[in-house]
């Protein structure tokens, strides 16, 4: 297990970034900004090593996050795609579409920019011998690559959905609107079955991510744990997650069709 990183030993850049990502989950509830309550430590610490830094110019609301939106909805059965309007018209019509982890890294869109071939983690400051030598080292960052023991690198597949219904996480994800998915277990269910039957040697995992601070590590032990794990610069994004192993093709995007049940699916635009 990792020794957890004092905030104390985290880069002017590093420190500020965690700011900016802890600040994509405030939201206004009657003119008055408001954080989830499973954010609230981290992002008061976080905030108070900002000014004691002085560093004033990364405490501001981010764009996506107006004044006169609804609160947030959390919801527990139901999930939320958001989309352009193209895919999101393809997908009431029961086409789903999958990307492969590779190009997340390099998504236009900077909400949906994450490397999903590996997971970042902080190291304390401390002493290095190299030699006979010894030297200061700070702000070290490790990553653990998803990958066989030999290094070769496991791909994988993902459709992604969000627990939470906003119109922060719209502007986020620059999209058209969103939709519903009503009952997310019997779309895991068709969509678990079409998967077996298309590409039977395929393995399909599906749940809510978990969200980790880099500053104690991931500790995942499996590697569902480590595909099923991000750091808390996203935890805004409340993310579910259908992540498929072992389609063909792993460096392309797929599609596949479910028969989709009436009232399952539920399309809402924006413009």
């Amino acid at each position: 297990m990792n020794a957890r990183v004092p905030i104390e030993d985290l880069s002017n850049e590093a420190l500020a970034s965690r700011m900016t990502g802890l600040a994509l989950n405030l939201y206004y509830y009657q003119a008055r900004l408001m954080l989830p309550a499973d954010v609230g430590d981290l992002f008061r610490e976080t905030l108070d090593e900002c000014n004691r830094r002085g560093l004033v110019q990364v405490q501001v609301v981010p764009a996506c996050i107006h004044q006169d939106d609804f609160p947030p909805k959390i919801h527990s059965r139901q999930l939320i795609r958001y989309d352009k309007r193209d895919r999101l018209e393809r997908l009431m019509q029961g086409i789903i579409s999958f990307g492969p982890s590779r190009i997340y890294k390099d998504a236009p869109v900077e909400a949906q920019q994450d490397d999903e071939m590996r997971r970042r983690f902080l190291f304390p400051n401390q002493v290095v011998a190299i030699g006979q030598v010894q030297y200061p080292a700070s702000n070290i960052v490790l990553h653990s690559h998803i990958a066989e023991e030999d290094g070769t690198p496991i791909h994988y597949h993902l459709f992604c959905a969000a627990y939470e219904e906003s119109q922060k996480l719209c502007r986020a994800f620059h999209a058209d609107g969103y939709v519903r998915i009503r009952d997310y277990k019997r779309f895991f269910e068709l969509l678990e079955a079409e998967l077996k039957r298309s590409f039977p040697e395929a393995a399909t995992l599906g749940g809510e991510v978990r969200y980790y601070d880099d500053r104690e590590g991931h500790h995942s032990k499996t590697l569902e744990d480590i595909i099923f794990c991000k750091t808390i610069d996203y935890i805004y994004q409340r993310e579910y997650r259908i992540a498929v192993l072992d389609a063909p093709q792993p460096h392309e995007r797929f599609e596949i069709r479910i028969a989709v049940p009436e009232g399952l699916l539920e399309l809402h635009l924006t413009q």
